[in-house]
């Protein structure tokens, strides 16, 4: 059987191909594009490839770590020094984003990383945010507006040309709210799911979200110290809370009975896995460390596709869904159950007027609502 060929400096990423030059002569040979035929890349690839021999024998190229330095700099290297400055815009973060961070530098440095920054242009971004969106929305996303953030800095520190940013005028979503949010027997399947494919952590997530109303990043956190006497009782990450003496402090803090499906469930992941009280509620199984947000929602992805498959004709509008559609869906789910949106935004962390925006915007005006709006009208002549 023929060996399979290997072409050096040839990629192949989301069907497209690519010819990336190592670190030693970047400063020399810029990353290019060869397009999705496979046969006319690796003719190209073994071209400039010829030209880097050529090249290196002409010049008898110097230690490439000397040229790398002298060079211009790599988007890899905007990276490094951006994360090793002491500027407030990186200092100033929290921690949890700065792990979000952190893991959008990773992927940015893999798909980038190599590439000349100066020289990074939008036709090349456009082909990445082309791809990534097939596979991962949401993730890109993130990691576009990581990548805006690096390269205005860069700029102001004069490490790239001025005002050079390939990502400045993606048009990346985000601002709006997503018309989207799970019915409880949805979330439901999707849990049942989840342990079927022995991803317990993904279903108590999804049911703790939903349940009690908090974001997942803040779930994902969580730790068994915060469930004390059936309660859940932790600072949000995120949100204000107003103190006796009026002044704001950063952070809602939550103090809510737990419902009944949701401790007992806490309770027996407590025991299978035989944690101790200051483990983390959500543990993944297969590095068994917590999760970073990215990751529990590429796993939740893997659970709805599952869920989907079950059957198609039933559960196929799940695919619209995303595992932080899970606060709002116990938002709604808790107004369309009866409850006052005063006593929901008092387990959410939300202002009054969010809450009302989160109805206007979520709730479905069916029949079932107006007949029970109408029971409220029987009056008598």
């Amino acid at each position: 059987m023929a060996k399979k060929k290997h072409i050096p400096r040839l990629h192949e990423q989301g069907g497209r191909f690519y010819w990336k030059p190592e670190p030693g002569i970047r400063p020399h040979f810029k990353g290019i594009a060869l397009g999705d035929i496979k046969r006319l890349a690796m003719q190209e690839a073994e071209r400039l490839n010829d030209q880097v021999t050529a090249w290196q024998r002409k010049c008898k190229a110097r230690p490439s770590v000397s040229r790398a330095q002298k060079g211009p700099l790599t988007v890899g290297q905007l990276i490094t020094r951006y994360q090793m400055s002491t500027n407030a815009d990186w200092t100033r973060l929290k921690q949890t984003t700065q792990a979000t961070y952190r893991y959008c530098f990773n992927r940015l440095h893999d798909e980038f990383g190599h590439e000349i920054a100066a020289t990074l242009n939008a036709i090349r971004v456009d082909e990445w945010w082309n791809n990534i969106q097939q596979s991962a929305p949401e993730t890109g996303r993130h990691m576009a507006i990581t990548a805006r953030v690096l390269f205005n800095w860069s700029s102001r520190k004069g490490l790239i040309p001025t005002d050079h940013n390939p990502f400045r005028r993606m048009k990346i979503g985000g601002g709006k709210r997503r018309n989207v949010y799970f019915t409880w027997e949805e979330a439901k399947h999707l849990i049942e799911t989840a342990d079927q494919m022995e991803l317990h952590s993904i279903g108590t997530a999804i049911l703790i979200a939903f349940t009690c109303v908090q974001r997942i990043s803040d779930v994902l956190r969580l730790t068994f110290n915060d469930i004390q006497d059936g309660r859940l009782v932790f600072t949000q990450s995120k949100g204000t809370r107003t103190l006796a003496t009026g002044q704001k402090r950063q952070g809602f803090q939550v103090n809510v009975a737990l419902p009944q499906a949701t401790r007992e469930r806490i309770q027996h992941e407590f025991v299978r896995r035989g944690a101790q009280m200051g483990d983390h509620l959500i543990i993944c199984e297969g590095t068994g460390k917590p999760y970073l947000d990215q990751t529990a929602s590429r796993v939740f992805r893997r659970v709805k596709a599952k869920a989907i498959e079950a059957d198609p004709q039933k559960w196929g509008h799940l695919s619209d869904k995303q595992m932080r559609d899970g606060r709002r869906s116990g938002f709604v789910h808790s107004k369309e159950n009866g409850a006052d949106i005063d006593n929901i935004t008092a387990i959410s962390g939300h202002s009054i007027k969010e809450g009302m925006e989160i109805i206007e915007t979520y709730l479905p005006r069916t029949a079932v609502m107006a007949d029970k709006a109408a029971k409220y009208m029987d009056v008598k002549l």
